[in-house]
């Protein structure tokens, strides 16, 4: 006889329909009933394809069997209770609980493997004593009335004296659950942990509507709700999927499409065998069950084949991420040793040319053979340039890791250019050259920096045109105000040289300092022009400029000292005022234009607000010169 959970139940025992009551009773309970009935058989279907599924991909390892296992069991449970719903007799039911000690211990069983360690063999063989006590338990329950004395009907049956010791057993079983997932919790990755809430908040949740229904309040007499029971396992699959879904365990985009494919299959070949139509219409839904079986093992293998290349290449892309790490804390290294190794060199060398510029230059010690004067003078020039060499490296150090100081200040750049023309004078009269400096008319001049590091570039520049011009040649510094569209419009130009350029780049213009340096500040810029008629630089070479060590033409290498670092060191400084340095030449043989910007003095307070989002080490150090050397330097100018 088949159970009614309101008394109207809609099937009679040859599968028809039958009236009592008033007809919306009658619908009502043949919704009810259709709900419990569809849910019940499809939660034992879902639960036992997830199961194989998991199981074929990868069925030696022993998570999966466990898993697969676990997921029988609740497909086996919650059949009995659609089975239960037919047949509501007093055997069907002890089955149901038979099962219930077997379930928690097959979860305890999979949880074990879960850890970064296999269970012991006192574990296992814990697992397995268990395993017979369950099988002692299952056969007292199903031969004696000691745990279920008899069923009255679907919902309501008499408890045998014995069922709190059962419901302590099982008590004892969930609580050793909790106390395996606890420690596969504590001693795995983060990514494990992850996996493992979502399992926990499944489960138990799972079984606290288990408790609730099927040994708690039948230990008070209320058995109608016992029907919840197997259909609470959904919870637990709903939670596990998620684990798998959102953490990747089982490659479960792959089953997701095949518990699609299968459930379509199902319900397709359900509606065959059960739906009373004509041939011709069971002919057109095998038909139709037949395409889709077709297309749904194309879909999972195209699906299967789309993943796989994704897996791919993500694992490409972790070990270039890893690569990438591992060459950044290699340029820091290498970084962190020039620093090192050109601080502790600057020192004796700077003591050096001190000592023969004092020989030499102020002539504390008498030399009075020209030879010896001139090894010594040999001497001092390698010297000097050894100790510009290992200033600028200990610059670019310091500028890279973000440990140069700045102080930022008003400034005046007519001050400054006036001062450095003053010192470059001397130069520019021995080579026969004109140095002039032609302020713009009404410019105000005036910006916000660190005056120090302004004049350094400033030096760079106008040295540059000196060196790179040749006797009679003429050298123009100007100011004038340029819109911020226009610098952009400028430095962009050359970017595009930078692209365009299929040498090797070491980053040129992409900027070495913090990004906030690099915002320009206000509509309009200073803008700082350096313009002479010496060699000019090769529109091909254009993209070559501001890098480390970069040094272009046939002048440059041959004709002129250098380190190659002037450039990439006052891009740097000059982008910490966050502003613009670019270069333009007509060709070579045809002069060369060296620009940079600065910001308003009118926006200070602007520059300040991005200044304090910029992380400052605590280590911060000046520009490093050599002693005894500024002068010279100032003199002569570094082209990079």
């Amino acid at each position: 006889m088949g159970g009614d959970p309101l008394g109207y139940f809609p099937y009679n025992h040859q599968g028809l329909p039958h009236h009592r009551g008033r007809p919306s009773k009658y619908l009502y309970a043949i919704m009810y009933s259709m709900i419990i009935i569809y849910f019940l058989l499809l939660s034992a279907i879902f639960n036992f394809v997830l199961g194989v599924i998991v199981l074929r991909a990868d069925y030696k390892n022993s998570i999966n069997q466990s898993f697969f296992a676990l997921c029988s069991l609740f497909s086996l449970w919650v059949l009995l209770n659609y089975i239960f719903q037919f047949q509501d007799t007093e055997p069907v039911l002890k089955v149901i609980y038979s099962l219930g000690p077997f379930l928690v211990t097959t979860a305890i069983l999979w949880t074990s493997r879960l850890g970064p360690k296999a269970p012991s063999r006192k574990f296992t063989a814990l697992i397995l004593a268990i395993y017979t006590a369950n099988a002692i338990l299952a056969a007292t329950i199903l031969s004696s009335h000691s745990i279920i004395a008899s069923v009255t009907d679907q919902f309501n049956y008499k408890l045998g004296p014995l069922f709190a010791i059962y419901a302590i057993y099982l008590g004892g079983l969930f609580l050793g659950f909790i106390v395996q997932l606890t420690s596969a919790y504590r001693h795995s990755d983060t990514e494990l942990k992850e996996q493992i809430k979502y399992i926990m908040t499944g489960f138990f949740t799972m079984v606290g509507v288990g408790f609730i229904v099927s040994v708690l309040l039948p230990l008070l007499g209320y058995t109608k709700l016992n029907f919840l029971d197997s259909p609470s396992s959904a919870i637990f699959v709903i939670f596990s999927a998620q684990a798998m879904l959102k953490y990747g365990t089982f490659n479960t985009k792959i089953i997701a499409t095949e518990l699609f494919i299968g459930m379509l299959w199902i319900v397709l070949l359900t509606k065959i065998l059960l739906e009373r139509s004509e041939i011709a219409q069971k002919s057109v839904d095998i038909i139709i069950l037949i395409a889709t079986i077709v297309l749904g093992v194309l879909l999972v293998k195209n699906a299967t084949k789309e993943i796989s290349q994704r897996e791919q290449l993500q694992k490409l892309t972790g070990a270039l991420q890893i690569t990438n790490k591992k060459l950044k804390q290699v340029d820091a290294m290498k970084t962190e040793f020039i620093s090192m190794a050109s601080h502790e060199l600057l020192t004796p060398i700077s003591a050096i040319e001190g000592y023969l510029s004092m020989m030499l230059d102020e002539k504390m010690v008498e030399i009075e053979d020209p030879k010896a004067r001139q090894y010594m003078n040999s001497i001092y020039q390698s010297s000097r340039r050894l100790a510009r060499l290992v200033a600028d490296l200990l610059n670019v150090s310091r500028l890279e890791q973000g440990r140069l100081a700045v102080l930022k200040t008003p400034v005046d750049l007519n001050e400054i250019i006036k001062q450095v023309m003053m010192e470059l004078q001397i130069k520019a009269k021995e080579n026969k050259q004109t140095l002039a400096y032609q302020p713009g008319d009404g410019v105000d001049a005036k910006s916000f920096g660190d005056a120090d590091k302004i004049k350094e570039v400033v030096v760079n520049m106008a040295g540059n045109a000196l060196k790179y011009t040749k006797e009679g040649g003429q050298i123009t510094v100007s100011t004038a105000i340029w819109p911020t569209e226009k610098v952009t419009a400028a430095w962009e130009h050359l970017s595009e040289h930078v692209k365009n350029d299929n040498r090797p780049t070491d980053g040129a213009l992409q900027g070495i300092v913090h990004e906030k340096y690099r915002e320009l500040v206000g509509d309009q810029q200073l803008v700082v022009t350096v313009k002479d008629n010496g060699v000019g630089i090769s529109p091909t070479n254009l993209g070559q400029l501001f890098q480390k060590f970069s040094r272009i033409g046939d002048w440059s290498t041959q004709r002129v000292s250098g380190t190659g670092l002037g450039l990439y060191i006052s891009r740097a400084l000059v982008e910490i005022h966050h502003g613009r340095v670019w270069a333009d030449s007509e060709g070579e043989g045809k002069g060369s234009t060296f620009y940079f910007s600065l910001p308003l003095a009118t926006h200070s307070e602007e520059i300040k607000a991005l200044d304090k989002e910029i992380p400052q080490a605590a280590d911060a150090k000046p520009l490093a010169r050599p002693a005894k050397m500024e002068a010279k330097r100032l003199s002569e100018g570094v082209r990079g």
